[in-house]
């Protein structure tokens, strides 16, 4: 799923664009053990979890937003891929690796508010590239 945003630039022009990726998966495809070293900064992704990794990234670089999301309905990860866009994806990104800042939840009470902070965080970013901000007035 992507989540866009239409706005207008203090020159007036309508600008539409791609603010994060949220992938779904399928119940108990994301395992715990496969990102905890990884969010804890201390390895890469492990296991099946890695194939999910790569393709999420790649809809990042495809889509130009750092904002990407996992969820297979027991398991929420929130990434922000930092770096380079260049550096995401291709040969370069699986020899290298991509580093990201990201959460891992498992309680779905917690999902909601997770994602809400997320997803402000993606188009805060996005807008502060064209100059605007979460409170701008047409």
């Amino acid at each position: 799923m992507y989540i866009a945003f239409r706005a207008l630039t203090s020159d007036g022009t309508c600008v539409s664009e791609v603010v994060a990726v949220l992938e779904f998966k399928r119940p108990y495809a994301l395992k715990h053990q496969e990102f905890a070293s990884a969010l804890a900064g201390q390895g890469p992704v492990t296991g099946t979890c890695e194939k999910i990794c790569r393709q999420v990234v790649k809809y990042a670089y495809h889509r130009n937003t750092p904002f990407v999301a996992a969820c297979d309905w027991e398991t929420l990860i929130l990434l922000r891929i930092h770096g380079e866009k260049s550096s995401w994806y291709g040969g370069q990104a699986y020899a290298a690796g991509i580093e990201a800042d990201g959460v891992q939840l498992t309680s779905q009470v917690d999902f909601k508010r997770a994602l809400w902070v997320w997803l402000r965080m993606a188009l805060g970013a996005k807008l502060a590239h064209y100059g605007l901000n979460l409170y701008s007035q047409p």
